[in-house]
């Protein structure tokens, strides 16, 4: 890290309606926020887990917060804004990195605006991931473009960690400026000590038996996990019988549970349903694989996690997904087609040869060394430097 990281600390304020128990977005958050505090920043975070988890070096305010399932649209988060007195004293933010353009962000920007502030917003979404099928979801995201077009045109800079979307959310939400590309972070280190507590030495232990393969996610309709059961199937109409574990709760969980049970599955499939972090590092850690099929994604955590304990992946190549971008195809993973038969046609070779995937396990590990917090701190810290705070909070 640089002497002047280390000399000339930021006063940098973070924003998430989204803790760890939310997903994916609470997890980046905790992690940027860490990496910025170990690169010598003065860091306070904002969001609704401060009483659940300790960060090192990070000062942090808690909001009250609820998530409501919005049927089968997935969950919507409400987190209410802190009071004054909640805020550290004489410490006025000089960055607020805002994690989503929610109702909290609201707040963020006219503290932002009132401190003159340089306000960064992240993208963890697109509006395509909305459904649109019916009327109430073509409004929705008509409200939605409209939203995220007026936050982030009123950002001093917006920052995605994918990087199909600098130029994708650019063109379709008609920004003022494109987004930069930050990269989510992990603690590789915390990680993989996690999954050691666990049970597991991970990262590159030997691999030996039958083919193991897991999936975390969320049961959300973007996340397409109705496609896992119909997959094995075909894969077992074929002769290929692989073990896999399903972790993850969500509007489609008992959807899948009884398409897993209706095409006679559960003696392949096991569905874990939602895990904490210590469980999720011992199943990723003692899996050869890491099955992903959603239609969209921007870069998932899960992914990083799963690099960094030495599991290739096996990705869909759908056309708005990041995580094809965290693959080498044949290298530190498998990408494959989103219908059913030419997945299996793709993925057949590797899962009746164990060994195939097995052998990717040094690559993948050692890619994940882009992702660790020293790395994304300096990324997030340039990006903090030249952002030009005249087109900024208005």
């Amino acid at each position: 890290m640089s002497s002047q990281v280390n000399n000339q600390p930021k006063r940098i304020l973070i924003v998430s309606d989204e803790g760890f128990a939310a997903g994916g977005i609470g997890t980046s958050t905790a992690n940027l926020a860490v990496a910025l505090a170990k690169a010598g920043q003065d860091v306070v975070l904002v969001w609704p887990d401060a009483d659940c988890v300790q960060l090192a070096g990070v000062r942090q305010v808690a909001v009250n917060a609820k998530r409501f399932d919005v049927g089968k649209l997935g969950f919507v988060m409400l987190a209410l804004p802190p009071k004054q007195a909640a805020m550290p004293s004489d410490w006025i933010p000089e960055i607020v990195h805002i994690m989503r353009p929610t109702y909290l962000a609201l707040w963020a920007f006219r503290l932002a605006r009132s401190n003159q502030a340089k306000v960064v917003l992240s993208m963890h979404e697109i509006i395509e991931q909305l459904p649109n099928a019916t009327w109430v979801g073509k409004v929705l995201r008509r409200v939605a473009a409209w939203w995220f077009r007026r936050n982030y045109n009123a950002a001093t800079q917006s920052v995605t960690p994918a990087q199909f979307v600098t130029e994708h959310a650019f063109q379709t939400l008609a920004l003022t400026r494109k987004p930069k590309y930050l990269s989510n972070a992990l603690d590789l280190t915390a990680w993989q000590r996690l999954a050691r507590a666990a049970g597991v030495d991970a990262p590159l232990v030997e691999r030996h038996g039958p083919l193991k393969i897991c999936t975390v996610i969320n049961f959300s309709p973007y996340k397409n996990p109705l496609m896992i059961p119909e997959l094995w199937a075909e894969l077992r109409r074929r002769g290929v019988k692989t073990q896999l574990q399903l972790v993850g709760g969500g509007v489609l969980f008992e959807q899948v549970k009884q398409k897993v049970a209706s095409l006679e599955l559960t003696d392949l499939i096991t569905l874990r349903g939602p895990l904490g972090r210590s469980d999720v590092a011992q199943i990723i850690a003692s899996s050869d694989a890491f099955l992903l099929t959603s239609h969209f994604e921007l870069q998932p955590m899960v992914l990083i996690e799963s690099k960094a304990l030495g599991t290739p992946a096996l990705v869909a190549r759908a056309p708005l997904s990041g995580a094809v971008d965290l693959i080498e195809d044949g290298v530190t993973g498998v990408l494959f087609g989103l219908d059913v038969r030419k997945a299996a046609d793709t993925l057949e070779p590797y899962l009746r040869n164990p060994e195939r995937l097995r052998a990717m396990r040094p690559a993948t590990y050692a890619d994940a060394a882009q992702y660790d917090l020293e790395p994304v701190a300096r990324a997030a810290l340039e990006i903090y430097s030249h952002a030009d705070l005249n087109i900024g909070v208005r």
